[in-house]
């Protein structure tokens, strides 16, 4: 076997799967025209994606180094997880690359914006939950 077929992808499409029955979501093209939601995303074994994620380590290394745990209330912890949670939200925004996804009639430009908005949105919240998971599977970068 020739290793360089086992080369990782750079990006890849997470397909966007109906949260109960786990079936493909797919656009409001019609007959033929239909495609599957999805999400390009960059891998996080590339240059961009580790450079987008040493940016926010640093920047919660520069949040945090002020805070003394032992000091800390309750409320003041709460502030910097939820600080810390927003840092890898957008760090994850930013990995999008583009995508296939209808929301309120209208598709998505696929910009960090957008993207931010669709995760965090009450409604398609649940749609961040799979992209984190797809995200962590290797395999999902590689030719099949």
């Amino acid at each position: 076997m020739d290793i360089s077929n086992l080369f990782a992808l750079s990006s890849a499409e997470i397909k966007i799967k109906h949260p109960i029955t786990g079936d493909v979501l797919m656009d409001e093209g019609k007959g033929k025209n239909k495609l599957p939601m999805t999400i390009t995303v960059m891998g996080t074994h590339t240059r961009e994606y580790k450079k987008l994620a040493r940016e926010a380590g640093f920047a919660a290394i520069k949040r945090n180094k002020k805070h003394d745990i032992e000091k800390m209330s309750v409320e003041e912890f709460e502030a910097i997880t939820k600080e810390n949670e927003e840092a890898a939200l957008d760090l994850h925004a930013k990995a999008v690359l583009g995508c296939n996804i209808v929301m309120d009639g209208e598709k998505l430009s696929g910009s960090a914006a957008d993207i931010k908005f669709m995760f965090t949105d009450e409604r398609t919240s649940w749609i961040y939950e799979q992209f984190k998971a797809a995200l962590e599977d290797e395999k999902l970068f590689f030719k099949g």
